[in-house]
């Protein structure tokens, strides 16, 4: 089995934050099952993070923790969008953002 995890697992291993241990323990589970890996977006977020100074570092930190980068097919990525239209179509009115309108009378 391949997991894919998303910027928060090894973002909360770098920081060390209160989802360390929950975030340790889920790789510890998707090892045992194959392969873990990450796609391009997670990777550019994680270098936004400014934890990194070069490629090589998030490489060597990923590589510490056998993720590796892997590019998704366009299936899975047009699956992964239905998937979120379909979390969109059932998610309470309150959990979405507002309109650029509504943030913009919020100023």
């Amino acid at each position: 089995m391949i997991t894919a995890v998303d910027t928060n697992v090894p973002l909360a291993l770098l920081c060390g934050d209160d989802y360390a241990d929950a975030a340790e323990a889920a790789l510890r589970g998707a090892y045992q099952e194959g392969r873990v890996v990450i796609t391009p977006v997670v990777y550019a977020e994680l270098a936004a993070d400014g934890q990194f100074g070069a490629v090589s570092d998030l490489d060597e930190f990923l590589a510490d923790l056998s993720i590796q980068l892997v590019e998704p097919s366009r299936e899975a990525v047009f699956r992964a969008g239905e998937k979120f239209q379909q979390y969109t179509d059932r998610r309470p009115d309150g959990l979405q953002c507002p309109s650029r309108d509504d943030t913009d009378s919020q100023m």
